[in-house]
Order: structure tokens, then sequence, then C-alpha cells
């Protein structure tokens, strides 16, 4: 089996070396953002490195209820695809207005990225209403390229 190697930029600054052995998905880039009370703007997820076919997994679970209601947001992973060269938004998850803790929701998607372009992800549409705000945490990972 062959290996190749990647690297990605950490939150610290530096960057993390990345193996992929033949036909094995490796986390491109992963996000971890806890204890949001607002939209997330579009955020680099991943660059993509070689370009390719990526499995982009997504959770967004509600981590504080609202005083009196909530909206969680869509989340949204953004690319350029590397056939078509067009930029694409695709919304995996949301929104959901149940103001509960026990319905966490989970999305995959696959898209073919162009090289050297980044693979980005953002909230939209998040709403709280009473004293307490509506808290939520998002995980993603990006496996790829493959």
């Amino acid at each position: 089996m062959g290996t190749s190697t990647f690297t990605r930029a950490t939150s610290t600054g530096g960057t993390q070396v990345l193996n992929q052995i033949s036909g094995i998905a490796i986390a491109a880039g992963t996000v971890d953002a806890t204890a949001q009370a607002a939209n997330i703007g579009s955020t680099n997820l991943v660059t993509s490195v070689t370009g390719g076919f990526y499995i982009v997994e997504i959770e967004i679970n509600t981590t504080q209820l609202a005083t009196n209601s909530s909206t969680r947001p869509i989340v949204t992973i953004g690319y350029t695809d590397a056939d078509s060269n067009q930029a694409l938004s695709i919304n995996v998850i949301g929104p959901d207005s149940h103001n509960s803790l026990t319905n966490p929701y989970y999305g995959r998607i696959n898209i073919n990225a162009k090289a050297g372009v980044a693979i980005t992800y953002s909230t939209t549409g998040y709403l709280s209403s009473g004293a307490t705000a509506m808290q939520y945490a998002v995980h993603i990972r990006a496996l790829g390229p493959m």
C-alpha cells in the first residue's frame, strides 16, 4: 500500500501532518464548536490540497435550552465542484425548533472538491427567545481525499 502525506492548519496556528494509506480515509478537517449561541459565519473546514472525493459528516446538538423557544441553525457546507468548477453550497442539517436536549441531528454528504479550493462550513437561522439563550454544539469531519 502506498502512503500520501497531507497537512492541515490547526487552531493554534501550526500544522498537523496527516497520512493516508491507499484506500483508507483520513480526517482532512475537523470542527468541534461547542457552547455556540449565534450563527457561525463561513469558515474554512479544509483546503483541498489534491482535490478529489470527500465525505463530510456532521452532528449538531442543543446543549442548553432557551427559556422560551429556539431554532437550531442550518449547517451548510460550501465547496467548488471539481468537474463543473462551480461554487456550491449544500444545506446539510436544519433548521429545528424543538427546543429539546434529546434530538441531535446527523448528516453526511459526499462531494468532489476542486484542488486548492477551501471546503467551508457555516450555520444560519439561529433563533433564541427568553432570558437564557439556546446553545448548541456542531461537530464536523471531512474525510478524504479518496
